[in-house]
């Protein structure tokens, strides 16, 4: 760590996904990775964490993921919190190659993205008593999912075009 209530955590990796398929064909594709996030505590009370992730397909351009998390204990039994961050996944070999008689993929999918924010009020009670209370909004681009034209047709794999969430959760 950098100091006792500071840490600094960071790396990289590296992945190949291939499939050798009568059915879905011989597709290959590797990426690699590298993040790193810093995490500090203060007067007891107080955590925040910022974070970025930045990632590189072969077939699909790269993209950075940034994070920023904080919290803040208003007194021993509550705590005040919230985050920001962006998401991002890749579709899988079976959603971009994978066919049968009921569903289908498609070749051309593009990766989704996502960006949450949330806060929220968590509480701490007696006699392991808790509970939290917790507002977000999630909007969701390119989102992947099995969809068919009729109720003959096979299931294929598609991009929605955006998702919105906005909620409250307890």
């Amino acid at each position: 760590g950098i100091s006792n209530n500071t840490h600094l955590f960071y790396g990289a990796e590296g992945y190949s996904d291939s499939i050798h398929s009568t059915n879905l064909g011989d597709h290959t594709r590797g990426r690699v990775a590298a993040y790193a996030a810093l995490d500090t505590r203060a007067l007891k009370r107080l955590s925040f964490n910022i974070g970025a992730r930045e990632e590189v397909y072969r077939s699909v351009q790269g993209q950075f993921s940034p994070s920023v998390s904080a919290g803040f204990w208003l007194n021993s039994h509550l705590k005040l919190r919230g985050n920001v961050s962006h998401a991002f996944r890749v579709p899988s070999l079976t959603d971009l190659y994978y066919h049968d008689p009921t569903s289908e993929g498609s070749p051309n999918l593009r990766p989704e993205r996502a960006w949450d924010m949330e806060g929220g009020l968590d509480w701490n009670g007696p006699r392991h008593l808790h509970g939290d209370l917790t507002v977000f909004d999630l909007s969701e681009k390119d989102v992947i999912d099995y969809m068919r034209d009729s109720p003959t047709s096979v299931w294929r794999a598609t991009n929605i075009d955006q998702l919105a969430f906005l909620g409250v959760e307890s």
